[in-house]
């Protein structure tokens, strides 16, 4: 960055340029009237004393730049512009540019739209080169090399690019910290991440995380004398607890005084963490997000000694700190149940966030929590689903359904345990995990409350993988032109004419992202059909956008007020208030939409552990699959779930199955391969329970035959795999008369 004596030297430069260049006007006029010609219509004599100075260098011409767009001549400082873009200059010399003139220019660049696509290309080339180089590991090690140089000049040149490298140099000044060959610059290296300021402690805790011992002691010291607040959260353990290594800990001590000025006992230090986990177990973010609502993260990698960053949302860095003071209280307090039961929590949840919702947790973080042993995964669970943690409902279902054994479900009551309660619970993510944990526990004994299995996994079979919607709305008319505001918004909508119609769609679509419900439904009404959607696990997150009349919003107002997830609004009549109208519903929402594409892998899961159960029937006789057989049906007419349901369909083998596979197989619309496939499933059907279609229903099939003529020869094959899966029954039965 260019100092304030550096502004004042180019700004009095400027000064004297320009009053040089109206003295000298005339003769450099009369030599652009030479060079030029006519042809010039240039008449202003300041800009043709700045065009007759022949800029040639980069600085030069970007001085020119500059002085042009000071006049406000935009068009000819984009021609410089564009010169300097064409002359390809490498990053050194770029990065030269940034320093002489500083970032503000730059940044005038980027802001000045009359200078079209150049100014913000050759802005953004030069502040990208100048962050490439500072931030570039072998300069910065090269700078750390000349710390050493003899002449006081260079080492304060050094200093000064480190301290412009900013974070960057925070690893490579550490290594020399701990480095005994390099005493002889250990002052300065101290000193410049001293200079570095506050910015310097978050990546600094990072280290301090890792717990790399080679940089403890160092990175102790130096959070003491940056002297951030939030530092001391982080200290206080290091600071108190016996079994700390007695240098550490004295050293913690010190660090600790300097921020606070005390050193707390242990019951102070315990109600402080206590206290600071709440709050961020809470959904406070340790730092303050940027405009995206994302907070920059730092980790130390112990193997390679570098420190890396990334943004991740405020829930992200507010749980991994929750997680990391647990981890000092439960040290801090190795006896206590609680502070060990928050501990595996924090870390659960932090560790599915930070992987990922839909991702498995690693190998490292089930071993962890197989060290609490499984009584604490189970009080974790309960205390998740209580409070409503749904990332960490769902890490301690992947640890239980890991853990358990096949009579981890069983119960001596008729409560049924809180994996199989997570069936039910709110968040999709969580039902899916519970699903997944009793399949992997392979219980086949009864336990309570196994029913709910079937009709979770039923639910998620009934994905479509697109989005929908649903418009309760008494008026036939008035619901049809709803349903065509939400469809030109790409959400396939369904209508109801009552609160009971309602219930019964939203609770058998999967992918409903919204309800739009008029306050004139009835049977029931709106305040009591809210109520039922928010009782029903699979109905409970859906945001509702309840449509007032234009006498009654006060009341509909009222409704709203009682549910998070209601949102009172008049009619709609437009497709932008109908836009603007989804907009706010989806903002609603506790946790983000899941997308499509997981809702289909969701459902195919489901698929192939129902298929599971049917396949075993001897050892799963306690579930009833037959009973939800509609959703698994509805599922054969989804092409990503097609093949899958009909293999299931066909295990089932019942009268309506073997009508569905044989309905599906004979139509021509359909891909090959999927028709082939509800084929295949019915010759199961057919093996397993015998025919079960009705004679009209056979000789439809002759007809359909013969009827295939003038089509082509692949579908004349599936309806003669038909037939032939048909007529063996038969002649087995012929052949045992003979």
């Amino acid at each position: 960055m260019i100092k304030l004596t550096d502004m004042r030297r180019q700004n009095t430069a400027l000064g004297t340029f320009l009053a040089v260049a109206f003295l000298l006007t005339p003769s450099i006029y009369s030599q652009s009237q030479e060079t030029t010609g006519p042809q010039s219509l240039e008449t202003d004599p300041v800009v043709l004393a700045v065009q007759g100075s022949g800029p040639q260098s980069p600085s030069e011409l970007l001085e020119t730049t500059e002085i042009l767009l000071n006049l406000g001549r935009f068009d000819l400082a984009q021609q410089y512009l564009d010169q300097l873009l064409q002359a390809k200059i490498d990053d050194e010399g770029l990065a030269a540019l940034q320093r002489q003139f500083g970032s503000v220019l730059f940044y005038r660049f980027l802001r000045e739209p009359q200078l079209g696509p150049s100014g913000i290309q050759f802005a953004k080339a030069v502040l990208q080169a100048a962050y490439r180089l500072s931030h570039d590991s072998a300069r910065i090690e090269r700078l750390i090399s000349q710390l050493e140089d003899p002449a006081a000049e260079v080492r304060q040149t050094v200093i000064t690019d480190l301290q412009e490298a900013d974070t960057a140099a925070i690893g490579p000044l550490l290594k020399v910290l701990v480095d005994p060959a390099r005493t002889s610059i250990h002052r300065l290296a101290r000193e410049i991440l001293r200079a570095l300021g506050k910015p310097a402690t978050d990546p600094l805790l990072a280290v301090l995380d890792s717990r790399d011992p080679a940089f403890h002691r160092v990175v102790i010291e130096l959070l003491g004398d940056l002297g951030a607040s939030h530092a001391a959260e982080s200290l206080i353990q290091l600071a108190i607890d016996s079994e700390v290594e007695p240098s550490w800990q004295q050293t913690a001590r010190q660090s600790l005084r300097k921020i606070v000025g005390v050193i707390p006992r242990h019951r102070e230090a315990t109600l402080f963490l206590r206290r600071r986990i709440d709050h961020y177990w809470s959904g406070q973010s340790p730092t303050a997000p940027d405009h995206e609502n994302l907070v920059r993260v730092w980790h130390w990698d112990r193997q390679q000694q570098q420190l890396t960053s990334s943004k991740v949302t405020t829930e992200i860095a507010a749980v991994s700190q929750a997680a990391r003071l647990a981890q000092d209280l439960q040290a801090l307090n190795p006896g206590d149940l609680e502070a060990r039961q928050l501990h595996l929590m924090t870390h659960l949840a932090a560790s599915k966030l930070v992987g990922g919702l839909d991702q498995p947790l690693s190998k490292q973080v089930i071993a962890n929590a197989r060290s609490f042993g499984l009584n604490m995964s189970e009080r974790v669970l309960t205390e998740a689903l209580q409070t409503n943690r749904p990332a960490a409902a769902t890490a301690a279902l992947e640890v239980l359904g890991q853990m358990g054994q096949a009579d981890l479900l069983r119960s001596a009551s008729a409560y049924p345990h809180p994996v199989v309660l997570a069936l039910d619970d709110r968040d999709r993510n969580v039902r899916f995990a519970a699903a997944g944990a009793i399949m992997n526990i392979d219980s086949q004994n009864a336990y309570p409350g196994s029913s709910s299995l079937i009709k979770t996994l039923a639910h998620f079979v009934g994905a479509t993988g697109g989005r929908q919607a649903l418009v309760g709305f008494p008026n036939a008319k008035r619901a049809g032109d709803l349903a065509g505001s939400l469809q030109l918004l790409g959400f396939e909508t369904e209508v109801a004419h009552t609160g009971n119609n309602l219930f019964q769609l939203a609770s058998r679509l999967p992918d409903c992202e919204i309800i739009l419900l008029s306050d004139a439904l009835a049977r029931p009404g709106a305040s009591e059909l809210i109520q039922t959607l928010r009782r029903d696990a699979r109905t409970a997150e859906i945001p509702v956008g309840l449509m007032a009349r234009w006498d009654n919003l006060a009341y509909v107002q009222a409704i709203a007020a009682g549910d998070a997830l209601t949102l009172a609004i008049s009619e709609l009549h437009t497709p932008s208030g109908a836009q603007a109208c989804v907009a706010n519903l989806l903002s609603l929402r506790n946790s983000p939409v899941v997308s499509p594409q997981k809702r289909t892998q969701h459902a195919q899961m489901a698929l192939s552990w129902l298929t599971k159960i049917v396949e075993r029937t001897a050892d799963y006789s306690f579930y009833d699959v037959l009973r939800w057989q509609d959703s698994i049906e509805n599922a054969i007419y989804k092409p990503e779930l097609s093949a899958q349901a009909s293999r299931l369909l066909g295990l089932l083998g019942s009268p309506s199955n073997q009508r569905a596979l044989v309905s599906f197989a004979s139509q021509p619309t359909w891909p090959l391969a999927l028709r082939q496939a509800a084929a295949d499933g019915l010759r199961v059907a057919v093996n397993r329970r015998g025919i079960l279609l009705t004679k009209r229903e056979i000789l439809q099939q002759y007809d359909r035959y013969n009827d295939s003529r003038e089509l082509d020869h692949s579908t004349q094959a599936v309806l003669g795999s038909i037939l032939d899966t048909l007529e063996t029954p038969r002649q087995t039965r012929l052949l045992k008369k003979v």
